[in-house]
C-alpha cells in the first residue's frame, strides 16, 4: 500500500484508462466493432499517458505535498469523469458530455431515479462499475490525508515520454488517414471523453459571449388577434393525446409488419396521417411547448418554458378558450413533479392539471408513470361535469423508460426493446378505450382527436440508445394523426414539424391567428414545400440540423463537421454523405443562428415560488423550475384512498 500511496495519482490515472478500455471493449463487442477496437482506444492511450507524463514532470520539478494533493485531485476528477462516461456509454451507446451531468445537479431526485433504474436493469455492469469506484474512493481519501512524495526517476520519465510519443503519433496518423464522419459510431467512440469535454466546455464559453438574436417574447393569450371563419357553425372540441417517446418506425403507420398499433392505424386510415412529421427538440417539455404554442421552444438546456408566467401564453388551449369559452384540462399518467409539469400546464393556459399523484398508488408503474386506463374515470368525470366545449390534452408516459405495463395487460419481457414494444401495444389499447369513452359520452361527432408524439427513441438502430443526443430518424420522426367526423381522409407527405400542430388544428376549427404569427404553419394549406424543418437535441452541443424535402443535413457543433442524408434513397440513414469544409461551415452558421434565435426570455428575472392549481408549489429561478405536491393535500389524498 505504501508503494501505491507514493504513486497515488498514477494509480488513479491508470484506473481511468483501464475503465475506459474495458467499457469501449464492451461497446465494440456489443455493436460488432471488434475490428475497430484499436481505433477506439488509441486517443485514450495518448491522452491519459500524456496526463501521467505531465504529472510526473510536475512531481519531478516541484516535489511537495501540495503538488501531490493537487495532482491527486486532478487525477480523481479524470477518473470520476471516466466512470460517468462508462456508465453513460453502457446505457446509451454514446460518450458523455459535461452537459449530461447538469440534470443530475438540477433535479437529483428525478434524475437519480432514472440512474438507479438503469443500474438495477444492469446489475452486472453496475457491480463492475460501482465496486471498484467504492474502493477507489476509500483509497483516494486515505492518500489525500497522508500524501507521500514519490521518487520520480529520469528513466521513468523517458519511458513515459516514449509511450506518449508512440500513442500520440498513432492518434495523429489515424486522424489523417481516416476521414471524420459524425454519423459513424466508430468516429464518436474514438474520441477521448476528456478531450471532448474540454472542446464542449470551450464551445459553451465561446457561445456565451456571442450576442443572441432576441426573439419577441411569447405573446400572452390576451395579446393575440384571432379571426374565426363565418362558415363554421359548430364549436368543435379538441383532444390532444401526446405519446411520449414512441418511435414512428415501430408503429403500424410505418408499415411495420409487427402491427403493434392497429387502433392507431385504423384512425389514420379514416383521418389525416402526417407521414413525414418530426420533432423540433428531442425532449418532452420542450416538445409539449412547441406542440401547444406553434412556436419554437428555447434551444437551451433548461426548463424556461416551465418557469411560471404571470398569465398564460397564447397557446392552443388559451386560444380555444378565448374563442369558444371552453374548458381546458391537462391530464398525464406521469408524476407531476417531473420537470415542473404543473407550471408548464399553467403557462399553456390549462385550467385543470391532473397527474398520477392523484391516482391510487397501486396503479403506479416504475419511477415515472401509472396505468393509463386509471385516467379514464377522472377524465370522464371532468367531461361530464360541464356541457361547454373543451380542449383536453392527455400525456401518455408508459412508453417512457423503464417500460413497465400493468400485470393485467399480460406478460412482459426481460429485453428492453421487447418491453418497449409491449408499452406501445398497451398505449394503442388505451387509445382505443379513450375513443370508446368519447363515443359513450356522445362526444365523438364534434371532437377533433389529434394523436402526436413528442419525440422517438433509439434502440441500437445506429449503435446508440435513448433520444437526447441523437439526430437519426428513429428519434426525430413522430406520430401525427388527426381523426374526426369533421375531417376528410388524407395522407400528407409534406415535411412537418411539432410547431405546425397548433396552426393546423386552429385552421381545422376555422380560426386564424392574424398576429403575432406562429413559427409553424398550417400544413393542410401549406404552399411552400421546400422550407427547412429545423431540429435539435436538448443536451448542449448535441447534433442538430434541418430537413428539407427529401434531404436531411446534420451538424456536429463541436467538430463543425456536417453530413447529409438522402432520405428518399437512404431512409435507413446508412450512407451519410460527408460535406466539405465550406458546406459544413454554412450549415453550422445556419443551425447556430436558428438555435440562438429561439432563445426565450424568461417571465421571471429572479427566484421565487408560486402555488398553482391549489395543489402544487412551484419554486423557480429565471430559467428553471421545480414542483412539489403540497404536503397537506398529499395526506388528504392518502386518507381518501
Amino acid at each position: 500500500m505504501d508503494r501505491l500511496a507514493c504513486r497515488s495519482a498514477s494509480v488513479i490515472i491508470f484506473a481511468a484508462l483501464g475503465c475506459t478500455i474495458l467499457v469501449k471493449s464492451y461497446s465494440a463487442i456489443r455493436f460488432g466493432l471488434q475490428a475497430n477496437l484499436p481505433s477506439l482506444i488509441i486517443n485514450d492511450l495518448a491522452v491519459l499517458v500524456g496526463l501521467e507524463l505531465a504529472i510526473s514532470l510536475v512531481y519531478h520539478k516541484f516535489p511537495s505535498k501540495f503538488t501531490i494533493r493537487a495532482a491527486l485531485l486532478i487525477a480523481a476528477c479524470v477518473c470520476t469523469y471516466a466512470l460517468f462516461n462508462a456508465g453513460y456509454l453502457i446505457a446509451t451507446g454514446t460518450q458523455i458530455l459535461p452537459a449530461v451531468i447538469w440534470p443530475l445537479i438540477r433535479d437529483p431526485l428525478n434524475t437519480g431515479a432514472i440512474v438507479i433504474t438503469h443500474l438495477l436493469f444492469r446489475p452486472i455492469e453496475a457491480a463492475l462499475l460501482l465496486s471498484p469506484a467504492a474502493c477507489a474512493l476509500a483509497m483516494f481519501t486515505s492518500w489525500l490525508i497522508r500524501a507521500q512524495t514519490p521518487v520520480i526517476r529520469s528513466r521513468s520519465i523517458k519511458f513515459k515520454s516514449a509511450l506518449f510519443t508512440l500513442f500520440a503519433s498513432l492518434a495523429c496518423l489515424q486522424y489523417i488517414l481516416i476521414p471524420p464522419n459524425p454519423a459513424s459510431a466508430v468516429y464518436q467512440l474514438a474520441f477521448n471523453c476528456h478531450v471532448k469535454a474540454v472542446f464542449s466546455i470551450s464551445a459553451d464559453l465561446a457561445s456565451t459571449f456571442k450576442p443572441r438574436t432576441r426573439k419577441p417574447p411569447i405573446p400572452y393569450a390576451h395579446q393575440i388577434n384571432i379571426k374565426r371563419s363565418a362558415d363554421l357553425k359548430t364549436k368543435p372540441n379538441i383532444v390532444l393525446i401526446i405519446l411520449e417517446g414512441v418511435q414512428y418506425q415501430k408503429t403500424s403507420l410505418s408499415g411495420d409488419p409487427c402491427d403493434l398499433t392497429p387502433n392507431l392505424g385504423a384512425l389514420a386510415r379514416t383521418g389525416i396521417h402526417f407521414a413525414n412529421a418530426r420533432t423540433v427538440v428531442t425532449h418532452t417539455t420542450k416538445s409539449i411547448f412547441a406542440l401547444h404554442t406553434g412556436r419554437y421552444s428555447s434551444i437551451s438546456q433548461d426548463l424556461v418554458e416551465a418557469v411560471p408566467s404571470h398569465v398564460p401564453y397564447a397557446s392552443l388551449a388559451s386560444i380555444h378558450k378565448s374563442v369558444f369559452n371552453s374548458r381546458t384540462a391537462f391530464f398525464q399518467s406521469a408524476k407531476g413533479n417531473f420537470e415542473a409539469r404543473p407550471a408548464l400546464a399553467h403557462n399553456l393556459g390549462f385550467e385543470k392539471f391532473f397527474s398520477r399523484d392523484k391516482l391510487d398508488p397501486n396503479t403506479y408503474l416504475g419511477y415515472l408513470s401509472a396505468d393509463e386506463f386509471a385516467l379514464l374515470e377522472p377524465i370522464s368525470d371532468w367531461l361530464k361535469a360541464d356541457k361547454r366545449p373543451f380542449m383536453l390534452t392527455v400525456l401518455c408516459s408508459v412508453t417512457h423508460d423503464p417500460y413497465e405495463i400493468p400485470a393485467s395487460f399480460g406478460p412482459t419481457y426481460p429485453q428492453t426493446v421487447e418491453r418497449y414494444k409491449r408499452t406501445i401495444q398497451y398505449t394503442d389499447a388505451f387509445i382505443a378505450a379513450f375513443v370508446q369513452m368519447l363515443e359513450n359520452l356522445n362526444l365523438r361527432e364534434n371532437t377533433i382527436l389529434c394523436i402526436v408524439g413528442d419525440h422517438g427513441e433509439a434502440f441500437g438502430e445506429h449503435d446508440a440508445f435513448a433520444h437526447d443526443r441523437l439526430a437519426f430518424e428513429e428519434v426525430l420522426r413522430i406520430v401525427w394523426v388527426i381523426n374526426s367526423p369533421l375531417v376528410n381522409h388524407a395522407k400528407i407527405e409534406t415535411p412537418a414539424s411539432s410547431i405546425d400542430l397548433t396552426p393546423t388544428l386552429l385552421g381545422l376549427i376555422g380560426c386564424e391567428v392574424l398576429s403575432p404569427s406562429f413559427d409553424g404553419q398550417n400544413i393542410l394549406s401549406l404552399l411552400k414545400t421546400d422550407r427547412k424543418c429545423f431540429f435539435s437535441g436538448w443536451i448542449l452541443n448535441g447534433p442538430a440540423g434541418y430537413v428539407t424535402a427529401g434531404t436531411k443535413k446534420v451538424i456536429d457543433p463541436i467538430t463543425k463537421i456536417a453530413v447529409e442524408f438522402d432520405l428518399a434513397s437512404d431512409p435507413g440513414e446508412i450512407a451519410p454523405i460527408l460535406l466539405d469544409k465550406n458546406q459544413s461551415q454554412k450549415i453550422f452558421d445556419e443551425v447556430i443562428a436558428w438555435q440562438r434565435s429561439t432563445w426565450l426570455t424568461s417571465p421571471r428575472n429572479k427566484s421565487g415560488q408560486v402555488t398553482l392549481y391549489d395543489d402544487w408549489i412551484v419554486k423557480y429561478a429565471p430559467r428553471n423550475a421545480a414542483a412539489s405536491l403540497i404536503g397537506k393535500n398529499m395526506q388528504n389524498l392518502s386518507a381518501k384512498k
